[in-house]
């Protein structure tokens, strides 16, 4: 059995691996510290099969969902077509053939994703291409989508029967073998021995977590990290802020989905919205931001912003989804206040260095 810190990177990159030693959401969180590093991390929930062939068809169908949903971050050239006329696909044809002639994209493959990431139609994806041309491409494409050259995929499911872990366990070598790094959590696959264990150590202020709360089923069934610049394509309510926020002329100079890192050695940290200039953050939790273990990491994450001055303010989604204007209110209101404290502090130092006191 091999032993791995998950805070250094020695998980293997090139195979499906069982990792052990910590529950499945507590390695994730640990992973998220690590996004600046590391491979792109997809979280995939599989529903139990006996059959290899359908477990394969269930991840191929949710990073499918996954390219579709991040277009246009690994076709950046489109970002600018958004209608869908006959020259919109053409357009669209033309900068996908372009980037597969520069690139190791199969030209065929990102052309017809392109067009279906247009029309927002995830359908009809074995029309033309094999399941292995299928997972080849999507490797290429949700890496360059973060600029990664590595995409993983941490695996979690129910419990299983024997056949239905053996299932998974082929399914997931046969991802590896097409450009995917493979980690299964929460010990799926205990019954079939060919798949290596890796016991992984999380890093200290997670070890210090006691997790004692029940463990419902995830409510999605994928999770990845946004793009730098854009909602997250998977949160509606980060879509639904940034469209209030748009029409607000005192919201502008945000960035979303910022990536924040304060030194060089520093943990880089992705701010939803963030108002830089005025040392203003604002994160909007979704139930995965509940858990035991992402809470330690927010409040370990938001102390560190606070320390260098940063304003944090978060709110649950839930809040989002009950009262948009109140939770805009509350944001504009916050900002406000905090630009004036840090006007008034500004002018006052100002004052002291002059030998003056307002």
């Amino acid at each position: 059995m091999k032993v791995a810190h998950v805070d250094d990177w020695p998980l293997p990159l090139d195979r499906a691996v069982c990792l052990v030693g910590a529950p499945g959401d507590a390695i994730a969180v640990a992973l998220d510290d690590l996004a600046a590093n590391g491979p792109a991390v997809i979280r995939v929930q599989v529903q139990p099969s006996t059959l290899q062939s359908q477990v394969i068809d269930q991840v191929l169908g949710a990073l499918t969902q996954a390219a579709i949903e991040l277009f246009p971050a690994w076709l950046p050239e489109a970002a600018t077509v958004s209608g869908h006329s006959s020259l919109d696909y053409a357009a669209i044809r033309i900068h996908a053939r372009k980037l597969a002639a520069r690139s190791t994209h199969y030209g065929p493959f990102l052309s017809d994703l392109a067009e279906r990431s247009l029309s927002g139609d995830p359908t009809e994806r074995r029309r033309r291409f094999s399941d292995a041309e299928v997972a080849e491409g999507l490797a290429r494409v949700l890496g360059a989508s973060w600029q990664k050259d590595k995409v993983a995929l941490l695996v979690d499911t129910h419990e299983l029967t024997a056949a239905q872990q053996y299932a998974l366990a082929s399914a997931s070598d046969w991802l590896a073998a097409r450009g995917f790094a493979v980690w299964l959590v929460d010990n799926p696959v205990r019954v079939v021995e060919r798949v290596a264990v890796v016991r992984v150590t999380l890093p200290d202020y997670l070890q210090e977590v006691e997790d004692t709360a029940p463990h419902p089923r995830r409510e999605t069934t994928l999770e990845y990290q946004a793009v730098a610049g854009r909602p997250h394509p998977g949160s509606a309510v980060e879509r639904f802020v940034e469209n209030e926020l748009s029409k607000r002329g005192w919201a502008a100079g945000r960035r979303l989905n910022h990536p924040f890192q304060y030194s060089p050695i520093a943990q880089k940290y992705f701010l939803d919205i963030a108002w830089l200039d005025d040392m203003f953050i604002v994160e909007l939790d979704g139930h995965e931001h509940f858990s035991a273990w992402r809470r330690a990491r927010d409040q370990r994450r938001d102390e560190f912003l606070r320390d260098l001055g940063f304003y944090v303010l978060r709110i649950p989604n839930d809040r989002v989804l009950a009262n948009i204007w109140q939770v805009i209110d509350e944001i504009e209101a916050a900002l406000r206040q905090h630009r004036s404290i840090r006007s008034l502090t500004s002018n006052t130092l100002t004052a002291t260095k002059e030998g003056h006191h307002p």
